[in-house]
Protein backbone atom coordinates (compact mmCIF):
# COMPACT_ATOMS: atom_id res chain seq x y z
CA UNK A 1 0.00 0.00 0.00
CA UNK A 2 2.82 2.41 0.88
CA UNK A 3 4.67 1.78 -2.30
CA UNK A 4 1.45 2.99 -4.08
CA UNK A 5 1.01 5.66 -2.58
CA UNK A 6 4.55 6.75 -2.89
CA UNK A 7 4.16 6.36 -7.01
CA UNK A 8 1.03 7.85 -7.13
CA UNK A 9 2.44 10.76 -4.95
CA UNK A 10 5.44 10.80 -7.36
CA UNK A 11 3.15 10.76 -10.81
CA UNK A 12 1.52 13.71 -9.52
CA UNK A 13 4.02 15.69 -8.95
CA UNK A 14 5.44 14.87 -12.00
CA UNK A 15 2.29 16.16 -13.57
CA UNK A 16 2.55 19.48 -11.92
CA UNK A 17 5.90 19.90 -12.53
CA UNK A 18 5.01 19.47 -16.46
CA UNK A 19 1.94 21.25 -16.19
CA UNK A 20 2.91 24.40 -14.26
CA UNK A 21 5.80 25.51 -16.51
CA UNK A 22 4.04 24.76 -19.85
CA UNK A 23 0.80 26.84 -18.94
CA UNK A 24 3.29 29.90 -17.95
CA UNK A 25 5.14 29.54 -21.41
CA UNK A 26 1.26 29.85 -23.24
CA UNK A 27 0.58 32.61 -21.12
CA UNK A 28 3.58 34.30 -21.74
CA UNK A 29 2.96 33.64 -25.60
CA UNK A 30 -0.20 35.26 -25.40
CA UNK A 31 0.54 38.48 -23.88
CA UNK A 32 3.56 38.50 -26.91
CA UNK A 33 1.03 38.02 -29.38
CA UNK A 34 -1.90 40.44 -27.84
CA UNK A 35 0.73 43.12 -27.63
CA UNK A 36 1.91 42.79 -31.06
CA UNK A 37 -1.46 43.14 -32.00
CA UNK A 38 -1.94 46.07 -29.78
CA UNK A 39 1.00 47.58 -31.56
CA UNK A 40 0.21 46.99 -35.00
CA UNK A 41 -3.17 48.77 -34.45
CA UNK A 42 -1.55 51.54 -33.09
CA UNK A 43 1.37 51.43 -35.80
CA UNK A 44 0.43 50.22 -39.07
CA UNK A 45 -1.92 51.64 -41.87
CA UNK A 46 -5.59 52.18 -41.46
CA UNK A 47 -7.05 50.05 -44.44
CA UNK A 48 -9.99 52.36 -44.53
CA UNK A 49 -11.91 53.50 -47.27
CA UNK A 50 -11.23 57.24 -46.10
CA UNK A 51 -8.11 58.04 -44.55
CA UNK A 52 -7.64 61.73 -42.62
CA UNK A 53 -4.12 63.14 -42.06
CA UNK A 54 -3.11 66.28 -40.57
CA UNK A 55 -0.28 68.91 -42.24
CA UNK A 56 1.91 70.02 -39.22
CA UNK A 57 4.42 72.46 -40.81
CA UNK A 58 4.45 74.30 -37.43
CA UNK A 59 2.68 73.21 -34.26
CA UNK A 60 0.29 76.05 -34.94
CA UNK A 61 -1.39 74.52 -38.34
CA UNK A 62 -4.73 74.02 -38.20
CA UNK A 63 -5.53 70.47 -39.50
CA UNK A 64 -6.72 68.96 -43.10
CA UNK A 65 -8.20 66.45 -44.27
CA UNK A 66 -5.96 64.63 -46.95
CA UNK A 67 -7.81 64.86 -50.80
CA UNK A 68 -7.80 60.52 -51.20
CA UNK A 69 -7.27 61.29 -54.53
CA UNK A 70 -3.56 61.66 -54.22
CA UNK A 71 -2.83 58.37 -52.63
CA UNK A 72 -4.49 56.45 -55.86
CA UNK A 73 -2.65 55.34 -59.11
CA UNK A 74 -3.66 56.08 -62.59
CA UNK A 75 -6.42 53.24 -62.35
CA UNK A 76 -7.76 54.54 -59.61
CA UNK A 77 -6.12 51.96 -57.14
CA UNK A 78 -4.85 53.46 -53.55
CA UNK A 79 -1.25 53.31 -53.53
CA UNK A 80 -0.51 54.02 -50.10
CA UNK A 81 -2.63 54.86 -47.23
CA UNK A 82 -1.14 58.20 -45.04
CA UNK A 83 -2.55 58.28 -41.24
CA UNK A 84 -1.97 61.00 -38.67
CA UNK A 85 -0.20 60.69 -35.61
CA UNK A 86 0.94 62.65 -33.15
CA UNK A 87 3.95 65.12 -33.26
CA UNK A 88 4.36 65.25 -29.51
CA UNK A 89 8.22 64.70 -29.72
CA UNK A 90 7.66 62.09 -27.72
CA UNK A 91 11.39 60.67 -27.74
CA UNK A 92 13.00 63.34 -26.41
CA UNK A 93 15.21 64.07 -29.86
CA UNK A 94 17.09 67.83 -29.54
CA UNK A 95 14.70 70.65 -29.94
CA UNK A 96 17.50 72.59 -32.86
CA UNK A 97 16.46 69.24 -34.85
CA UNK A 98 12.45 68.95 -34.11
CA UNK A 99 12.55 72.80 -35.29
CA UNK A 100 14.27 72.62 -38.52
CA UNK A 101 12.92 69.51 -39.39
CA UNK A 102 9.41 71.51 -39.36
CA UNK A 103 10.96 73.61 -41.81
CA UNK A 104 10.59 71.12 -44.48
CA UNK A 105 7.34 70.03 -43.37
CA UNK A 106 5.16 69.45 -46.43
CA UNK A 107 1.03 69.17 -46.20
CA UNK A 108 0.20 65.14 -47.19
CA UNK A 109 -1.88 66.47 -49.70
CA UNK A 110 0.50 68.19 -51.57
CA UNK A 111 2.01 64.59 -53.02
CA UNK A 112 1.10 61.61 -54.79
CA UNK A 113 1.99 58.44 -55.24
CA UNK A 114 2.30 56.34 -58.45
CA UNK A 115 3.87 53.17 -58.50
CA UNK A 116 6.93 51.59 -56.48
CA UNK A 117 10.23 51.90 -57.97
CA UNK A 118 12.34 50.76 -55.40
CA UNK A 119 12.11 48.46 -52.28
CA UNK A 120 14.65 48.44 -49.40
CA UNK A 121 15.23 47.23 -45.87
CA UNK A 122 14.08 50.65 -44.65
CA UNK A 123 10.94 50.70 -46.38
CA UNK A 124 9.65 51.20 -50.44
CA UNK A 125 10.84 54.22 -52.92
CA UNK A 126 7.63 55.76 -55.08
CA UNK A 127 7.78 57.70 -57.78
CA UNK A 128 5.76 60.47 -57.44
CA UNK A 129 4.61 64.61 -57.56
CA UNK A 130 4.49 66.93 -55.48
CA UNK A 131 3.11 70.45 -55.27
CA UNK A 132 5.12 73.17 -54.48
CA UNK A 133 8.64 72.26 -54.66
CA UNK A 134 10.88 74.91 -55.03
CA UNK A 135 7.84 77.13 -54.35
CA UNK A 136 6.68 75.94 -57.90
CA UNK A 137 2.73 76.49 -57.48
CA UNK A 138 2.55 73.32 -60.19
CA UNK A 139 3.12 69.41 -59.55
CA UNK A 140 6.98 68.33 -59.97
CA UNK A 141 7.65 64.47 -60.50
CA UNK A 142 9.60 63.47 -57.50
CA UNK A 143 10.92 60.22 -55.61
CA UNK A 144 8.97 59.31 -52.07
CA UNK A 145 11.03 57.63 -50.04
CA UNK A 146 8.35 55.67 -47.32
CA UNK A 147 9.86 53.76 -44.22
CA UNK A 148 8.36 50.89 -42.51
CA UNK A 149 4.66 50.95 -41.13
CA UNK A 150 5.87 49.93 -37.76
CA UNK A 151 8.67 51.75 -36.04
CA UNK A 152 10.43 51.89 -32.89
CA UNK A 153 11.84 54.81 -30.65
CA UNK A 154 15.42 54.12 -32.56
CA UNK A 155 13.99 53.57 -35.90
CA UNK A 156 11.99 56.82 -35.55
CA UNK A 157 15.13 58.82 -33.75
CA UNK A 158 17.05 57.65 -36.96
CA UNK A 159 14.46 58.68 -39.51
CA UNK A 160 14.36 62.07 -37.79
CA UNK A 161 18.17 62.56 -37.77
CA UNK A 162 18.48 61.30 -41.73
CA UNK A 163 15.74 64.28 -42.22
CA UNK A 164 17.75 66.40 -40.45
CA UNK A 165 21.13 65.51 -42.07
CA UNK A 166 19.12 66.10 -45.75
CA UNK A 167 18.91 69.12 -44.81
CA UNK A 168 22.34 69.89 -43.84
CA UNK A 169 23.22 68.80 -47.55
CA UNK A 170 21.79 71.82 -49.19
CA UNK A 171 21.57 71.55 -53.24
CA UNK A 172 24.21 70.41 -55.04
CA UNK A 173 24.66 69.15 -58.44
CA UNK A 174 25.82 65.63 -57.69
CA UNK A 175 24.29 64.94 -54.65
CA UNK A 176 19.86 63.85 -54.57
CA UNK A 177 18.38 66.48 -52.84
CA UNK A 178 15.52 66.40 -50.76
CA UNK A 179 12.61 68.89 -51.02
CA UNK A 180 10.58 68.30 -47.92
CA UNK A 181 8.96 65.37 -45.75
CA UNK A 182 6.09 64.59 -44.15
CA UNK A 183 6.35 63.49 -40.52
CA UNK A 184 2.96 64.15 -39.53
CA UNK A 185 1.80 61.13 -41.00
CA UNK A 186 2.73 57.03 -40.88
CA UNK A 187 4.68 55.83 -43.20
CA UNK A 188 7.30 59.36 -42.58
CA UNK A 189 7.59 60.30 -46.07
CA UNK A 190 11.08 61.77 -47.63
CA UNK A 191 10.10 63.87 -50.99
CA UNK A 192 13.34 63.73 -52.82
CA UNK A 193 14.86 64.55 -56.48
CA UNK A 194 13.62 62.06 -59.04
CA UNK A 195 16.55 60.19 -60.86
CA UNK A 196 15.20 58.94 -63.73
CA UNK A 197 17.98 56.92 -64.95
CA UNK A 198 17.89 54.37 -62.08
CA UNK A 199 21.33 53.51 -60.44
CA UNK A 200 24.83 53.35 -61.41
CA UNK A 201 25.32 49.92 -60.78
CA UNK A 202 22.71 48.88 -63.08
CA UNK A 203 23.78 51.04 -65.76
CA UNK A 204 27.22 50.09 -65.73
CA UNK A 205 26.07 46.30 -66.03
CA UNK A 206 23.98 47.39 -68.99
CA UNK A 207 26.76 48.98 -70.42
CA UNK A 208 28.83 44.74 -70.35
CA UNK A 209 25.61 43.69 -71.89
CA UNK A 210 25.60 45.65 -74.74
CA UNK A 211 29.34 45.38 -75.36
CA UNK A 212 28.99 41.62 -74.99
CA UNK A 213 25.82 41.51 -77.41
CA UNK A 214 27.71 43.47 -80.20
CA UNK A 215 31.44 41.32 -79.76
CA UNK A 216 28.68 38.30 -79.82
CA UNK A 217 26.92 38.70 -82.76
CA UNK A 218 30.02 39.67 -85.02
CA UNK A 219 31.26 36.43 -83.97
CA UNK A 220 28.17 34.55 -85.41
CA UNK A 221 28.64 36.62 -88.56
CA UNK A 222 32.18 35.32 -89.14
CA UNK A 223 32.63 31.67 -91.00
CA UNK A 224 33.81 28.82 -88.36
CA UNK A 225 37.17 29.16 -89.50
CA UNK A 226 37.45 33.32 -89.02
CA UNK A 227 36.05 32.32 -85.70
CA UNK A 228 38.68 30.16 -85.13
CA UNK A 229 41.17 32.39 -85.90
CA UNK A 230 39.80 35.13 -84.01
CA UNK A 231 40.10 33.40 -80.63
CA UNK A 232 43.81 32.52 -81.26
CA UNK A 233 44.40 37.01 -81.97
CA UNK A 234 42.51 38.10 -79.14
CA UNK A 235 44.54 35.90 -77.26
CA UNK A 236 47.64 36.39 -78.66
CA UNK A 237 46.97 40.01 -77.39
CA UNK A 238 46.87 41.45 -81.36
CA UNK A 239 43.50 42.98 -80.95
CA UNK A 240 43.93 46.49 -82.52
CA UNK A 241 44.38 49.25 -80.37
CA UNK A 242 41.84 52.45 -79.49
CA UNK A 243 44.80 55.60 -79.73
CA UNK A 244 42.52 57.93 -78.35
CA UNK A 245 41.96 56.29 -75.29
CA UNK A 246 42.50 58.21 -72.29
CA UNK A 247 42.85 57.87 -68.67
CA UNK A 248 41.07 53.90 -68.62
CA UNK A 249 43.95 53.14 -71.03
CA UNK A 250 44.15 51.40 -74.46
CA UNK A 251 42.78 47.80 -73.79
CA UNK A 252 39.23 48.41 -73.04
CA UNK A 253 37.85 46.59 -75.73
CA UNK A 254 40.49 43.58 -75.64
CA UNK A 255 38.79 43.81 -72.61
CA UNK A 256 35.74 43.54 -72.99
CA UNK A 257 35.77 41.45 -75.31
CA UNK A 258 37.18 38.59 -73.00
CA UNK A 259 34.27 39.46 -70.21
CA UNK A 260 32.00 38.90 -73.09
CA UNK A 261 33.82 34.89 -73.01
CA UNK A 262 35.31 35.97 -76.19
CA UNK A 263 38.29 32.91 -76.25
CA UNK A 264 41.17 34.82 -79.28
CA UNK A 265 42.80 33.93 -82.24
CA UNK A 266 46.09 34.13 -84.39
CA UNK A 267 45.06 34.12 -87.99
CA UNK A 268 41.40 36.72 -87.95
CA UNK A 269 40.22 38.62 -90.16
CA UNK A 270 41.60 42.05 -88.74
CA UNK A 271 38.40 43.90 -90.52
CA UNK A 272 35.65 42.17 -88.58
CA UNK A 273 37.84 42.79 -85.45
CA UNK A 274 38.22 46.70 -86.56
CA UNK A 275 34.46 46.71 -86.65
CA UNK A 276 33.68 44.80 -83.42
CA UNK A 277 36.34 47.70 -81.71
CA UNK A 278 34.71 50.22 -83.77
CA UNK A 279 31.44 49.24 -82.05
CA UNK A 280 32.04 48.30 -78.48
CA UNK A 281 34.06 52.25 -78.59
CA UNK A 282 30.69 53.68 -79.68
CA UNK A 283 29.26 51.68 -76.77
CA UNK A 284 31.66 52.12 -74.34
CA UNK A 285 32.52 55.79 -74.18
CA UNK A 286 35.84 55.73 -71.97
CA UNK A 287 34.89 59.81 -71.48
CA UNK A 288 31.93 59.46 -69.81
CA UNK A 289 33.11 56.44 -67.37
CA UNK A 290 35.88 59.04 -66.59
CA UNK A 291 32.97 61.69 -65.85
CA UNK A 292 31.31 59.56 -63.69
CA UNK A 293 34.57 59.34 -61.78
CA UNK A 294 34.70 62.88 -61.59
CA UNK A 295 31.14 63.81 -61.00
CA UNK A 296 31.32 61.66 -57.69
CA UNK A 297 34.67 62.75 -56.18
CA UNK A 298 33.01 65.99 -56.65
CA UNK A 299 29.60 65.50 -54.97
CA UNK A 300 31.49 63.44 -52.10
CA UNK A 301 33.86 66.85 -51.67
CA UNK A 302 31.07 68.65 -50.88
CA UNK A 303 29.89 66.14 -48.75
CA UNK A 304 32.95 65.69 -46.68
CA UNK A 305 32.69 69.57 -46.42
CA UNK A 306 29.70 69.65 -44.42
CA UNK A 307 31.74 66.69 -41.85
CA UNK A 308 29.71 64.00 -43.16
CA UNK A 309 30.40 61.11 -43.29
CA UNK A 310 28.42 58.85 -46.12
CA UNK A 311 29.30 55.31 -44.86
CA UNK A 312 27.85 53.62 -47.65
CA UNK A 313 29.11 54.83 -50.94
CA UNK A 314 28.93 52.52 -53.74
CA UNK A 315 27.81 52.30 -56.63
CA UNK A 316 24.39 51.12 -56.11
CA UNK A 317 23.88 54.47 -54.06
CA UNK A 318 24.46 56.94 -57.00
CA UNK A 319 21.70 57.79 -59.31
CA UNK A 320 21.62 58.79 -62.68
CA UNK A 321 19.69 62.02 -63.46
CA UNK A 322 19.16 64.33 -66.35
CA UNK A 323 21.91 64.14 -68.96
CA UNK A 324 23.52 61.52 -67.08
CA UNK A 325 24.34 63.84 -64.32
CA UNK A 326 25.36 61.39 -61.38
CA UNK A 327 23.71 61.80 -57.73
CA UNK A 328 24.86 60.57 -54.58
CA UNK A 329 21.94 59.19 -52.95
CA UNK A 330 21.25 56.99 -49.81
CA UNK A 331 21.97 58.86 -46.48
CA UNK A 332 20.36 56.46 -44.33
CA UNK A 333 23.60 55.43 -42.62
CA UNK A 334 25.11 58.57 -42.64
CA UNK A 335 26.53 60.82 -39.32
CA UNK A 336 28.26 63.99 -38.70
CA UNK A 337 31.69 63.62 -37.97
CA UNK A 338 34.20 60.74 -37.54
CA UNK A 339 32.76 58.41 -34.88
CA UNK A 340 32.62 54.86 -33.61
CA UNK A 341 29.79 52.40 -34.31
CA UNK A 342 28.77 50.85 -31.37
CA UNK A 343 24.94 49.58 -32.48
CA UNK A 344 24.72 46.09 -34.14
CA UNK A 345 22.90 46.64 -38.03
CA UNK A 346 24.03 45.55 -41.64
CA UNK A 347 26.90 46.90 -42.89
CA UNK A 348 28.12 47.48 -46.66
CA UNK A 349 31.28 44.65 -46.20
CA UNK A 350 33.26 44.79 -49.35
CA UNK A 351 33.22 48.73 -49.33
CA UNK A 352 34.64 49.48 -46.16
CA UNK A 353 37.77 50.67 -45.26
CA UNK A 354 40.33 48.35 -42.83
CA UNK A 355 39.62 50.21 -39.81
CA UNK A 356 35.97 50.23 -40.45
CA UNK A 357 36.21 46.67 -40.72
CA UNK A 358 38.33 46.17 -37.31
CA UNK A 359 37.18 48.92 -35.33
CA UNK A 360 33.89 49.84 -36.62
CA UNK A 361 35.61 53.64 -36.99
CA UNK A 362 34.15 56.01 -39.79
CA UNK A 363 35.49 59.20 -41.17
CA UNK A 364 36.11 60.89 -44.44
CA UNK A 365 39.21 58.12 -45.25
CA UNK A 366 37.23 55.25 -44.63
CA UNK A 367 34.47 57.13 -47.74
CA UNK A 368 37.46 58.01 -49.82
CA UNK A 369 38.55 54.23 -49.82
CA UNK A 370 34.90 53.46 -50.22
CA UNK A 371 35.17 55.95 -53.77
CA UNK A 372 38.30 53.68 -54.91
CA UNK A 373 36.14 50.70 -54.70
CA UNK A 374 33.46 52.66 -56.68
CA UNK A 375 36.11 53.55 -58.96
CA UNK A 376 36.91 49.73 -59.45
CA UNK A 377 33.36 49.07 -60.20
CA UNK A 378 32.87 51.70 -62.69
CA UNK A 379 36.05 50.06 -64.57
CA UNK A 380 35.13 46.84 -64.03
CA UNK A 381 31.20 47.34 -65.75
CA UNK A 382 29.41 46.96 -62.17
CA UNK A 383 31.65 43.65 -61.08
CA UNK A 384 31.31 42.76 -57.40
CA UNK A 385 34.46 43.78 -55.82
CA UNK A 386 36.91 41.06 -54.15
CA UNK A 387 34.91 38.35 -56.37
CA UNK A 388 36.75 35.62 -55.29
CA UNK A 389 37.35 36.52 -51.79
CA UNK A 390 34.37 35.40 -48.92
CA UNK A 391 32.79 38.34 -47.08
CA UNK A 392 34.76 35.61 -44.21
CA UNK A 393 38.28 35.86 -45.25
CA UNK A 394 38.05 39.14 -46.46
CA UNK A 395 39.03 41.23 -43.74
CA UNK A 396 42.15 38.53 -43.15
CA UNK A 397 42.79 38.94 -47.09
CA UNK A 398 42.93 42.88 -46.97
CA UNK A 399 44.77 42.58 -43.37
CA UNK A 400 48.13 40.53 -45.48
CA UNK A 401 48.21 43.66 -47.46
CA UNK A 402 46.08 42.67 -50.38
CA UNK A 403 43.87 44.54 -52.55
CA UNK A 404 41.66 44.57 -55.67
CA UNK A 405 43.23 43.46 -58.55
CA UNK A 406 44.32 46.24 -60.91
CA UNK A 407 41.33 45.98 -63.90
CA UNK A 408 43.44 45.61 -67.49
CA UNK A 409 41.45 48.44 -68.95
CA UNK A 410 43.10 50.40 -66.35
CA UNK A 411 46.34 52.60 -66.93
CA UNK A 412 48.79 53.01 -64.01
CA UNK A 413 47.55 56.58 -63.41
CA UNK A 414 44.08 55.64 -63.42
Amino acid sequence: TTYYSVANNSKGVIVVAVLVPSFVILVAILIIIWLRKRHEKRMTFMEEEMVIAFHVGSRSNPRRLTNKDNLKDDNGERVVNLIYVSQDNVYGLPGYIVDKICHFEMPVDSIRFIGVIGRGEFGKVYVGEAQGVNRNPEWTTVAIKTFKESINEEEYSEILREIELMTDLGKHENVIQMFGCCTSCRPICLILEYAPGGNLEIYLKSLKKKCKDIASKRIVDVTESSKEGYRKLIEAGKMPNDPTSSILGNTSERYMLEKAGIKQTEDLNIEIASRINKEIRFALDSKELESFARQIATGMKHVSGLGIVHRDLAARNILLGEGKVLKISDFGLSREGAYIKKSNGKIPFRWLSIEAIQERAYSTASDVWAFGVVMWEICTLGDTPYPSVSDRDLKDFLLSGKRLEKVDSCTEDM
